[in-house]
């Protein structure tokens, strides 16, 4: 059976989160639960130890980008970063 490459994927809803103290933990946790999986399910698909799962949750470590990759990777999402410049108002 041959795949129609021509058919659209519906478009997936972004996440979106703002810069702040606690964004590896709200990330990590959010998708997680929207994956439903165990911090021992994603590690186990992450390739990331359990361990540095449980850091990040508990906000005693920040992850390198190669990390927050596997781990979003892991849960079916592509990591994306996008740079916005700030308006010199809102600062």
């Amino acid at each position: 059976m041959s795949e129609n490459k021509n058919i659209k994927q519906p478009p997936q809803k972004p996440t979106w989160l703002v810069v702040d103290d606690h964004l590896a933990k709200t990330l990590l946790v959010k998708l997680r639960q929207e994956a439903d999986l165990s911090q021992r399910q994603l590690a186990k698909q992450s390739e990331v130890a359990k361990s540095t799962i449980t850091k990040i949750e508990s906000e005693k470590m920040n992850p390198t980008l190669k990390i927050l990759n596997q781990v979003v990777t892991a849960t079916g999402r592509q990591l994306r970063i996008q740079l916005i410049k700030q308006d010199k108002n809102s600062q």
